[in-house]
């Protein structure tokens, strides 16, 4: 599509089609539309003239660095950043998304309508019941093991969903209140074939923890299981999705772990020792250890001179295995026998 002079009713077809289309493999072509649906918010709410949003929008044509149209504008004066004032106040913060951009942006577009300041506040209960869905998964894992009942490789397929999320600078239409005042929601990109992987990157915990996570020559993973796939395809989702407090941890790691637990239930072995036999990570082991020790009623003993480590230590370092008089002594013997 090319940048051309626009009237109203061109601005109009335009959200239409955005909202018909909603996503577009071209980032380009997503990147015009989107500026034209801003723009015409913009002539809507009489920030800015049409004849000023259509110079900015042939500028930002030309603008090899990428800026939005609102940055355009704002260089070329005609929108104005001291006109907004923003008042932060320290709250409770989330992981994932909740209401803190929705209320922003509803204040904004009331304050719009009814020239004066506005503020939102959500309960606990309207933002219980309202915000964005944490999304289902489908996951599907196998694996093989040897005559030793070692796992030797290790298969995950995952099936989720996804629509909007935070909206960050350029993004409106994440968020409920963007997508109703006509900005589209980031949706799925389609990657067909997907590109190789460049390196190990398990911001998800996609991979589970017992893999050595190879791309390559170099190993990014915290376990010893060499042969490993693994593949998650995302849909558009019908509802505004979001994090459950962690972006899909939540759901991979407990599939992971479910799983090692009937691997070892079905080899009647114990589910902690078959956990550290696949972890190479020293400190992914002391932290299944000390779990293990919780369970036992054996945690906070150091396990060189049994007795109790210093709670303040145990702040610091809750799966310390030693007192810190001890842990000096094993460190001195560790360089000395490394020379």
């Amino acid at each position: 599509m090319e940048n051309k002079i626009l009237n109203q009713r061109q601005l109009d077809e335009l959200v239409k089609l955005q909202k018909e289309r909603m996503t577009t493999v071209d980032p380009a072509t997503k990147r015009r539309e989107q500026a034209k649906i801003f723009g015409q918010q913009v002539v809507k709410l009489k920030l800015a003239t049409l004849p000023q949003v259509n110079e900015c929008l042939r500028l930002q044509a030309q603008d090899p660095a990428g800026k939005t149209l609102g940055e355009v504008m704002v260089a070329r004066g005609y929108l104005k950043p001291e006109d907004v004032r923003v008042i932060f106040r320290m709250g409770s913060g989330c992981y994932g998304v909740n209401g803190a951009d929705t209320v922003s942006y509803d204040a904004a577009i009331l304050s719009q309508a009814v020239g004066k300041p506005v503020r939102v506040w959500l309960s606990r209960q309207d933002e219980m019941a309202w915000e964005n869905y944490g999304p289902a998964f489908v996951i599907d894992q196998r694996v093989a093991l040897d005559a030793s009942g070692t796992i030797v490789a290790w298969d995950y397929e995952s099936w989720t969903l996804s629509l909007g999320g935070r909206p960050g600078y350029n993004a409106p239409g994440n968020v409920v209140t963007g997508y109703l005042a006509g900005f589209a929601p980031q949706g799925v990109m389609p990657r067909s074939p997907a590109p190789a992987p460049m390196n190990f990157d398990n911001g998800s915990n996609t991979a589970p923890s017992y893999v050595t996570g190879t791309v390559g020559t170099r190993s990014g993973g915290c376990g010893v299981v060499k042969s490993e796939r693994a593949v998650t395809r995302t849909s558009e989702s019908p509802f505004f999705t979001g994090p459950l407090r962690s972006p899909a941890r939540l759901q991979n790691t407990f599939a992971h772990e479910c799983f090692m637990d009937e691997i070892a239930a079905s080899l009647k072995a114990d589910p902690v020792e078959y956990r550290l036999r696949h972890l190479r990570d020293p400190r992914l082991r002391d932290v299944v250890t000390a779990l293990q020790k919780i369970d036992d009623g054996s945690f906070g003993s150091c396990e060189r001179c049994g007795e109790g480590i210093a709670e303040k230590r145990l702040e610091a370092l809750p799966f310390a295995r030693y007192c810190i008089d001890c842990q000096r002594v094993v460190e001195q013997e560790e360089r000395t026998a490394t020379g």
